[in-house]
Formats: structure tokens, sequence, C-alpha cells
């Protein structure tokens, strides 16, 4: 496979992930197709204090890992997403993820406006195509998909409210009384909540919500 770049600029790449051993093997990949590797981070706190420095490219990819912390990293992308200093313009992000089969994850990804999510155990060479086709300006979400992933999520304020203390460990009947609201009602909420992002359990809602945004972590 040939790099991309011949006529321009390299392209700065920077990997993200907590585990080295995971970063070398990405950086082994870019090695063999011809494209350097700009940094290799271990932190997403760490990676934006130094990317704010970097010298700007025509190119420019965060590559993420599989180990990093769900709720700090969809609130990067949403910092990538959100915030458009020059500093962040034109920069393209991609998630190498155990998590694919997840459909509800595969498309939280795509509505963080990522270009790519693919499996982690795929043949080093379909890593790399999917590096080059990113890099080349494609996205690697069908338009179904994408059309699903930007679909919204109708959650009213009532139910945010009720699904911000679910996820600090509030029971039913705490929430009731906290909200001035009766039990019935808080399960109620409960159910929809549940409905409306398509999970089957109060964890899996709770996950889901904070890739989505409707409640918030930054990675700062």
């Amino acid at each position: 496979m040939n790099g991309i770049g011949d006529s321009h600029s390299a392209p700065q790449i920077i990997i993200l992930d907590r585990c080295p051993a995971f970063s070398r093997g990405i950086s082994t990949i870019l090695d063999d197709i011809g494209l350097p590797t700009t940094l290799r981070i271990n932190t997403i706190v760490g990676f934006i204090q130094k990317f704010e420095v970097l010298t700007t490219a025509d190119d420019r990819l965060v590559i993420c890992g599989p180990h990093l912390d769900d709720r700090s990293l969809f609130g990067f992308f949403r910092w990538l997403r959100d915030s458009k200093p020059s500093s962040r313009l034109g920069v393209k992000s991609m998630l190498i993820s155990a998590q694919t089969a997840d459909r509800n994850f595969y498309l939280d990804v795509a509505a963080n406006h990522v270009q790519a999510c693919v499996p982690y155990d795929l043949p080093c060479e379909q890593i790399a195509q999917a590096i080059q086709d990113v890099l080349s300006g494609r996205m690697l979400f069908s338009s179904q998909e994408l059309e699903q992933a930007f679909r919204p999520i109708p959650i009213t304020s009532a139910e945010r409210q009720v699904l911000r203390l679910i996820a600090e460990g509030k029971t039913d009947r705490e929430i009731a009384q906290m909200l001035w609201l009766s039990y019935r009602t808080v399960r109620n909420h409960a159910h929809r909540i549940l409905t409306k992002l398509n999970v089957n359990d109060r964890n899996a809602a709770i996950a889901r919500a904070y890739r989505r945004g409707i409640l918030e972590e930054r990675p700062l």
C-alpha cells in the first residue's frame, strides 16, 4: 500500500491509548505504509495539553484505542466536535474498539462525528486501509448508519433529572422524595428512559447517556 500525502506534507498522526503495546502496534502498522507517528499519548488530559501546542498540518488524525475509559473518551470526542478553535479545525478521529459489535455503541461513535469505528482484532492490513481511508477524507459509516446515529433521542427534562439521579446511585424511592414525585411516576420515567435509549437495564442506560452527552463528563 502507498502512503497518504506523497504530494503534501506528512500528516500528523497521534495515537491515544492507555496500553503502550497497543500504541506500538499501531505505530508499526503506520510504519509499514510509510506514515510517521507524531505522538503516542496514554491519557486524554495529556493529549489535550500537548495537542494545543502542536504545529498545524494539512491532515491530522487522532487514533483512539480500546483501553480508554468510555465516559472520558466520548467527552473527548465532543470536545473535538463542539469546540472549534483554529487548532482543532480539520482534525479527523477514528476509534479502534473492542465494542463494535454493540450496535448502540457503534452508532454513538458515529453520532459524535468520529470518522470510523473499527474492530481492534481486524487484520493489520485492514486497519491500515481504514487509516488511509480516513486520512483521504472518507467517513467509514454507511448513510443508513449515519441516519440512525443522528436520529434524536427525545429525553425530556424530567426524564433527564431522573436519569441523573439514577446515575448517582439513588433508589426510585429516594428520587421520588428528592423530586417531589410519586414512586410510580419515577418508575414510569425510568421505563421510558430505557425504551428511548434502546437498552434493557439501567446500567446500560447510564452508559449510553454519557456516550450521547445526555449526561455529561468532559475530559478536563
